[in-house]
């Protein structure tokens, strides 16, 4: 899904972008994921720079899938930094 949102020029509204936020919120944390996989983190950056969106569920979902991935070379992915640029997020 994630894929399919990256590389679409279809919009979605920002009541169903927070949904969808949370929605990946909840499955991280009951599913415990320890480590996600590089290309979740970049297709989910990728998606955010496209849509443009920086609600506060954004950035927690941000925090939280770049503190899970298994890869950190994705990290120093270009989508990562302009997400990370674009909610004014540093790494702690």
């Amino acid at each position: 899904m994630l894929w399919n949102f990256s590389y679409s020029d279809v919009l979605i509204n920002l009541e169903l972008w927070d949904k969808f936020m949370k929605e990946i919120h909840d499955l991280v944390i009951v599913n415990e994921s320890k480590e996600i996989e590089g290309c979740i983190l970049s297709y989910y950056c990728e998606t955010v720079v496209n849509l443009k969106y920086t609600s506060p569920n954004t950035i927690d979902v941000t925090r939280l899938l770049i503190s899970k991935c298994k890869e950190k070379a994705e990290i120093n992915n270009p989508a990562v930094d302009q997400v990370m640029t674009m909610l004014n997020l540093t790494m702690d």
